[in-house]
């Protein structure tokens, strides 16, 4: 069932990033441009890995630890992860992404007050 058109608010499309020998060279290129004029890029795409979910967290938590932000509470453990999608699923891991990415925000916002 679609929505009401006027409760849309955007409507875009994504695709999912492929992986080439360019983009793992342009990954090395962003990790070393990282902060440079104070840019800082985070995303799936970001880390020299397989652009997951996942890897957005991971980056972004990555920024925000050089920036200085204690994120010891947030920072993704790969070891449990994997032990808890093995017991939980992949839908465990999606539910430890989303709570992880909502905490990283919470931090990042406390650390800006």
């Amino acid at each position: 069932m679609e929505p009401k058109p006027d409760t849309v608010k955007a409507d875009y499309e994504f695709e999912r990033p492929v992986v080439t020998f360019e983009s793992v060279a342009a990954m090395g290129e962003l990790a070393n441009a990282q902060g440079k004029g104070h840019v800082w890029l985070v995303g799936a795409y970001s880390l020299n890995s397989m652009p997951l979910l996942e890897n957005g967290v991971k980056s972004a938590i990555d920024v925000a630890a050089r920036l200085g932000v204690d994120c010891s509470d947030v920072a993704f453990d790969e070891a449990r992860a994997v032990a808890a999608q093995r017991k939980t699923g992949s839908r465990g891991m999606l539910l430890g992404t989303v709570v992880a990415t909502i905490a990283l925000a919470a931090v990042l916002r406390a650390s800006r007050a």
